[in-house]
């Protein structure tokens, strides 16, 4: 089996442009608008195909989006970031026809250590778990915040569809709030089959 880097060979269409009001203020009089045509992007090896992406840059305001077409990653993403204020502004929404993970890493030699982290940690758990098969019609965020400490707002899911081991796990809606107070954060879970509340005073990134 070949080790595969995170990235390789990349065929890549960019048309771009733009331009800065002031050389003193580029920041907030930068403004600039890029279409992307990806053919091919090799992702650990995998090459993944037809990815699309078009953004727009606003003084301090991105707005983007993405879609790839790949038999094993069908999915479109859109988006914006505001970055004018300390705590900064996200808008996303998402679906997702299919993701066959099984499939985009089965050229990878198996992963045998559970002390790994990072993209091999999950490589390992899509090894361990045969035909993962993940979609949903649509997602989406509402999530302002300066770090993830303190990330508020609101996130959804409608009409998952996740199977795992000869399993199938559906859902008509899941719903996450983000709740940080001085001390602590507080998670809110709702959805059609199970509703729940976690407090913790770990970091997102850690729970």
């Amino acid at each position: 089996f070949p080790k595969a880097k995170l990235f390789g060979n990349t065929a890549m269409h960019v048309k771009a442009k733009g331009k800065i009001g002031d050389m003193h203020n580029a920041a907030n009089t930068l403004t600039a608008d890029a279409t992307a045509h990806i053919p091919h992007i090799t992702l650990k090896g995998y090459s993944l195909k037809n990815v699309y992406a078009k953004g727009t840059y606003r003084g301090k305001k991105l707005k983007a989006e993405a879609t790839i077409r790949d038999k094993n990653c069908d999915l479109a993403v859109s988006g914006d970031v505001n970055f004018a204020h300390k705590r900064k502004e996200y808008n996303l929404e998402a679906s997702i026809n299919h993701i066959y993970a099984n499939r985009i890493f089965a050229h990878l030699a198996p992963i045998d250590s559970n002390t790994k982290d990072g993209m091999e940690k999950f490589i390992r758990y899509v090894q361990l778990h045969p035909e993962i098969f993940l979609a949903f019609e649509s997602a989406g965020c509402s999530l302002s915040g300066s770090n993830l400490r303190d990330l508020a707002g609101n996130i959804y899911i409608d009409n998952i569809e996740y199977q795992q081991d000869n399993k199938t796990f559906q859902t008509d809606r899941l719903r996450v709030a983000l709740l940080p107070q001085e001390d602590y954060q507080t998670i809110r879970f709702t959805s059609d089959i199970l509703n729940a509340t976690l407090t913790t005073n770990h970091k997102l990134k850690e729970i």
